[in-house]
């Protein structure tokens, strides 16, 4: 159905508009989540809290983050979906990046043949 879904979207408003209505859609669930926690004050806190929910949502990321700036997920929930349609990844940029209020860098990719899906939160400036 997903994938359905991405093709109705893609023929409906072309690539341009699947990746805008990906980031709008990741965006939103973001600002959903940080409503769910409030008092996450610094970026670091904020990946350490967006790295365990990535697991309540089926990735297994530890619950941890790498690294102080680093969050890496070994699957993806989206794998078979983001084979064919790669654009979905913006989904997860734009729900890290509004989460952790971080430009974010997909270090590593599964569906680009990496051996996990790495992202590196970089403060905007």
């Amino acid at each position: 159905m997903a994938e359905l879904l991405v093709d109705s979207i893609r023929n409906e408003a072309g690539a341009d508009g699947l990746r805008r209505r990906l980031t709008a859609l990741g965006s939103a669930v973001a600002r959903k989540l940080l409503g769910h926690h409030p008092g996450l004050s610094t970026r670091r806190s904020k990946i350490e809290k967006i790295s365990a929910l990535m697991e309540d949502l089926g990735y297994d990321t530890g619950g941890k983050a790498a690294s102080s700036n680093t969050v890496e997920a070994f699957n993806c929930v989206f794998h078979d979906l983001a084979l064919k349609n790669p654009d979905v990844c913006q989904f997860d940029l734009a729900l890290l990046s509004t989460f952790t209020d971080s430009k974010v860098e997909h270090v590593e990719c599964m569906a680009k043949g990496g051996n996990s899906c790495r992202f590196r939160f970089v403060a905007r400036g």
